[in-house]
């Protein structure tokens, strides 16, 4: 099992959220797919994220004609696109390596794995750019006290 927190799962739903679109999306659920409801048809594809950063079991259940996927963190259910129902059901684990042979799937979950690694960087560059803006707001208060400094003259001198 790998490390992971709390504040690293809400960090990686907030991500997903950034990062679903249609092109990530099931095929056959994409007529049901809206910005609005951006994780509809995730299931699939998200579950592997999850397994690929925190471990764990991938499950799977059939509702009809649609699949279902979640994982299974330390006996703890875990439903990042928010597709299952876990009052009533019970899936089967599944391999991430039979899940990838779906060329389809492995298509969508790499353009997934592009968009979280894009939203990250995008974090990244904001935070370092809020750490240049808040240097450069210092440095103009230390300007300033330097150009007042300069001017002030000691009474006695």
């Amino acid at each position: 099992m790998k490390y992971y927190s709390v504040k690293d799962i809400v960090h990686l739903r907030k991500l997903l959220s950034k990062s679903w679109e249609k092109e990530t999306c099931s095929p056959n659920l994409r007529r049901k797919w809206s910005k609005k409801r951006k994780y509809v048809g995730q299931s699939d594809v998200t579950s592997l994220v999850v397994n690929e950063l925190f471990g764990g079991e991938i499950m799977h259940y059939k509702n009809g004609n649609d699949n279902y996927y979640y994982n299974v963190l330390d006996g703890l259910n875990i439903d990042l696109s928010l597709a299952a129902d876990f009052q009533t059901v019970v899936g089967e684990e599944i391999s991430r390596e039979v899940m990838l042979e779906d060329k389809d799937m492995n298509q969508r979950y790499q353009k997934l794995r592009k968009n979280i690694a894009y939203n990250v960087e995008l974090e990244q560059n904001m935070a370092v750019q809020e750490i240049v803006d808040e240097f450069n707001e210092r440095d103009k208060s230390h300007r300033k006290f330097l150009k007042k400094s300069r001017r002030w003259r000691h009474p006695y001198v």
